[in-house]
Order: structure tokens, then sequence, then C-alpha cells
């Protein structure tokens, strides 16, 4: 395999005067079961054992050693990766060659550019896979979250709300590094050793088992993609290709109901019904499949008619049932009938939904499922007098639901600050309305997550936050660090605690003075830098500093701020790291219809 790939150089200071002068300069890495030599000389780096690893994979050893040392050379040459960060790199290509192509990665984010680009050079099994399963995140805005994984490099996150509640749990997909790929990479995608650059001839009879096409599978995965390609395209056997045609926006329904209904892996056939583009003639296709997974998330799909989600309404399997309660646009008599359903997860949903009228939250918020009556009080529909009958409830969560809601009184939630479940007392905690005397006796409280949510309460007296700003346990002095109401004295107070996290805290504050800010922009370590560096009320001066900052997290925080000043991210648009580079022409680009407006007389 020939390493034709050059670009900027981003390596040691060393490589770079060894180059001056002249001088090889060598890495070894050992991978695939041999021990592999890379050389720079004039500035290029190569393999510098060629010979004995061709001899060594005559003779039965050695394996692809020498394709995964000039893949190595490839994204050294192409500046995606310094010498220091090769064993590293090696050793993802490792997993990503011998674990499941769906592996996630997503704790190397420095590195990512080059995993990608020496998955593009090697062009082998498990590398074009996962490369196909990377590039899937383009078409991630085209999928409903919070139900299923959707393609891409996924990290599982889940969002809570300020009162600790779930409210979306989803897979996270970074597409910032394909902006640090040289030309070099999507020609390699362009080129395929079997199907040719002819046209949209593509290479779509690849047969299980064999590697996906690299050509395929970067124009599966491009949101511009025309149907007729797109139907080409699920004709192959490579699940990766199936995967990003059942994802993309073009794709036309009969396709997509081939790719639902065809042989193939499941979560396939999942990805048809996430599709925010299904039609409603597929939808009421999709509602006869005979996998209840999928007609359940067929169910919650908005596009889903009234007549089949009324049948999925009644079907016998309670996921299929549970999900068609979740249709954001169900009418009342789909919910009137779910509300009666005999499985407590089934009225749960029914309970939450916000269409659900406030005759059927009075009935269920008698259920003898605490789990139904806490999902009725939640419910900004019901009555705020009923909920609070409910503040007395035997069971733990439907309490704590009434102290979440925002219409909920100051005396109720005096009754729920002294109760002996400290969930119950969190609440009281969180909630505005909760009196501040109360809120200064909830800060006292042996349980640090009553105390950290009386603490960032605005309505906590100033002298109970001074309190909890002097509390021997870091994490409530954190707490208070994070206070909206933290005046200019304590800020500057904790900028010099001694535990960062106390400190990080406080730089993520919004509130937290500016020359508190000024002082945390000099910190040592380097995340609070980072936290320091998101906060829109950092000053000009301080980011200005942070803009040059060792760490490309940091620098990567500084061009996403809103308040960077434009020169700043005018010089980070060229920043070494993609993530920096990406977030700094994103926020330019938000801001030029403004300046433009602001230019007009």
């Amino acid at each position: 395999m020939a390493n034709t790939a050059d670009g900027p150089e981003n390596n040691k200071v060393v490589s770079r005067n060894a180059a001056r002068t002249g001088r090889t300069v060598r890495r070894v890495v050992h991978c695939r079961g041999a021990r592999g030599v890379l050389a720079r000389r004039g500035g290029v780096w190569s393999v510098g054992n060629e010979s004995e690893l061709r001899v060594l994979a005559a003779l039965g050893g050695g394996g692809d050693a020498l394709a995964r040392l000039e893949a190595l050379a490839a994204t050294l040459n192409a500046g995606l990766v310094e010498t220091e960060g090769l064993r590293e790199l090696n050793r993802i290509l490792d997993l990503v060659a011998d674990a499941d192509w769906r592996a996630t990665f997503w704790d190397y984010d420095s590195i990512r550019p080059a995993l990608g680009f020496a998955c593009a050079v090697l062009a082998d099994h498990g590398g074009a896979r996962w490369l196909g399963w990377a590039l899937s995140a383009r078409l991630d805005a085209n999928l409903l979250r919070g139900c299923l994984p959707g393609p891409g490099l996924v990290s599982f996150e889940d969002r809570r709300d300020r009162q600790g509640r779930l409210y979306a749990s989803g897979y996270d997909r970074d597409v910032r590094w394909l902006t640090a790929m040289p030309p070099q990479f999507w020609a390699m995608l362009d080129g395929c050793d079997r199907c040719g650059p002819a046209g949209e001839a593509f290479c779509v009879a690849t047969r299980r088992g064999e590697r996906p096409c690299l050509r395929a599978l970067r124009t599966a995965s491009d949101p511009a993609t025309r149907p007729l390609v797109l139907k080409a395209l699920a004709r192959t056997w490579d699940q990766a290709v199936r995967d990003l045609v059942a994802s993309h926006p073009n794709t036309p329904p009969k396709t997509l109901l081939e790719i639902a209904t065809g042989l193939g892996e499941e979560y396939v056939r999942w990805r048809v019904a996430q599709n925010k583009q299904a039609s409603p003639w597929l939808l009421r296709r999709l509602a006869n499949h005979h996998s209840p997974v999928l007609r359940g998330i067929a169910a919650e799909h908005p596009n889903m008619p009234k007549p089949p989600l009324e049948r999925l309404a009644g079907d016998a399997e309670v996921f299929v049932r549970a999900r068609a309660a979740l249709h954001p646009e169900a009418p009342a008599p789909i919910l009137e009938r779910l509300a009666q359903d005999p499985d407590k997860q089934v009225r749960a949903n029914a309970a939450s939904h916000p269409s659900c009228p406030p005759q059927m939250l009075q009935r269920l918020l008698r259920d003898r499922i605490g789990a139904v009556r806490a999902a009725a009080v939640s419910n900004p529909n019901t009555p705020p007098q009923s909920a609070a009958e409910l503040a007395q409830d035997r069971v733990i969560a439907v309490r704590a639901a009434v102290g979440y809601r925002t219409d909920t009184v100051g005396d109720t939630l005096a009754a729920l600050a002294d109760d002996d479940k400290w969930q119950v007392r969190l609440a009281a905690a969180w909630n505005h309305h909760t009196p501040p005397q109360t809120l200064a006796e909830l800060a006292r409280c042996p349980e640090q997550q009553v105390r950290h949510w009386a603490s960032i309460n605005p309505s906590l007296p100033s002298a109970a936050l001074a309190e909890l700003a002097r509390h021997g346990d870091f994490w409530t002095r954190a707490s208070a660090a994070s206070s909206p109401a933290l005046p200019s004295n304590l800020a500057a107070k904790l900028a010099s605690d001694p535990d960062p996290h106390v400190r990080g805290c406080l730089a993520t504050n919004e509130s937290t003075a500016p020359a508190a800010l000024e002082a945390l922009a000099g910190d040592d370590i380097w995340w609070v830098r980072r936290s320091t560096a998101e906060n829109p009320a950092a000053p000009e001066a301080a980011l200005i500093m942070l803009a040059g900052d060792d760490e490309a997290e940091v620098r990567a925080a500084v061009s996403a701020n809103p308040s960077t000043p434009p020169q700043a991210l005018q010089a980070l648009t060229g920043d070494s790291d993609y993530r920096a580079r990406y977030e700094a022409h994103q926020n330019l680009k938000k801001r030029a219809p403004t300046q433009h407006q602001e230019n007009q007389p």
C-alpha cells in the first residue's frame, strides 16, 4: 500500500529540528504481532523496516503490520497525530479491528481525526465498517431522539432538568472531527478498487462478510444524496450501508419499507421507524409488522396516522401500547383508553401526556400504583389543589412530585421540607417558592444532595449561603459556588479554594464576579480553565488569554463561547485542533447576520 498522504506538519519540535538538519528520526511501534519502525527523512514519514516486514509476512508472521504502519505514517504526514500519540492510535486501531465494529471510542476526541484517516487508508474490514458507523453521524439530525440509539460514533448521555428528573436520554454524535480531514481523506473515500469511479455505479453487490465499499459509505452518509442512488445502495448486503440508507432523509418510502421487511439486523429495521421523514403510508405498514419493537417505535412517530395509532393502542404487547401513549398528538379517546390499561407503565405514560384532560387526571390521581399517581401529579394540567392533596401520599415519588410543582404553595412546601425522606426534602429545596427560612433549615440537612439544591435556590438567605461556603465538605462549598445569588466577596474567597471542584463550579457560574473569573482563567487545573472559557459571563480579557491556552479543550470552549471577541475567533479558525476550528467557524457564522444588521443605516 503506497503512502500518498502529505499535509501540514504537527509533530514535536525535536522532529522539526531533525528534519532541518537532515537527521533521520525513528519511532518504534509494535502492531499486529510485529515490531515496526517509522522513519522520518526530509520531513516525510515512512516505514523504516519495510523489507523486514515483507519477509516476515511471507514466512507467515507479521500479518498486516506493514499496512498498519503505512497508515500510521500517513496520519503523521497529514498532521492529524503527533508522534507521542502513535501508541494510543495504534491501540485503538487494534480495538477497531478486533472488537465489534460499532465499538465506541468517544473518550479519544483529540485522536478521532487520525483514527478516521487511518481507517480510510487501511480500508480493511473492521476499519471500514467503523468508519461507516462514524460517518453516519452526519444523518443524526434526521432521526427521532430519546427512543433508540441512532447511528454514528455514540456516547450515551442522560439529560436531567433542575429537579434531577430525566427528560431525555440519547446518544451524542460528533461530526466536528470531519472538519479536520484533509482532501486526501475524501479522495480515498471516493476511490474503490472494485467498482471504480465510474459515475454512480457503486459496488452494491457486496456479499456478506466482505468489507463495505468506502465510496458507498461516503455517499450513503451524505445528506444531499439523491433518492435513486439510495435505492441502489439499499440492495447491498452490508449492514453499515443499509443503516445509513434507512436513516437518510431522501430515501424513498418504498425503499424504507423494503429495508424494514427484508432480511438483516434488527437495529437497521428500527432505524426506518426512527426516520423523521417516514411517511404516513410507510408508518401504516410498519404498524402491521410482526416485530413488537418496530411497531412500538412507529407508534410514537409524529407522522403515524390516527386509525393505525388507535389499533396500536390496543396491541397485545405492552411496549407497543406504552409507546402509543407517548405519541405527541394522541387524541383524547386514545388517551382515555390507555389510561384504563391494565399495565402500570401504559397508564403512567398516559398520565404524563400533555393532552391528558383534567377529568382523566383526576381518576389517575387515585390510581393504586404510585408511579401512575406521580405521573399525574407532574402533569401541568392537574389542578394545583388536587395535586396538593397528595402531599401526604404513602409513596415517596408522589410526595416529591408535589414538591417539584412550580404552583405548590409555601405552606405545603414547608410541610414537605419536614418529610422523613430526603428525596421529598430535596424537592422542597429545589422549589423557588419554598419560604427562605425553610430553605435555611434545609441547607443544614445531613444529605449533601439536599444542601446542594438549597444552596443554588435564589430564595436562600445570604447568611445561610455564606455558611455553606465555609462548610467542611468540598461538595457543599462547590454547591455554594454554583449559587446564582453568589455575592462578589464570597466569589473572591471561593476562587482560591484548595479544592479544584469548588473552583470549577465557580467558573461555570454566570453570576461569578468578573475579577474572580479572571483569576480562574489562570488556574493550574486545565478543566477549571475550560469551565471559565465556557462561561458566557467571562471577561473579554480572560477569553483572549484562554484562546492561547496549551489545552485544546480550553481553546475549543473559547471558540464556542458567544462572548468571545471576533478577533480571537478569527485566530481560532486556524487552530491546530479540529474542535476549536469548527466551533470558531460556527460562532462566526451565527454572528454574521447580526453584524450585517448592525452595519445597516
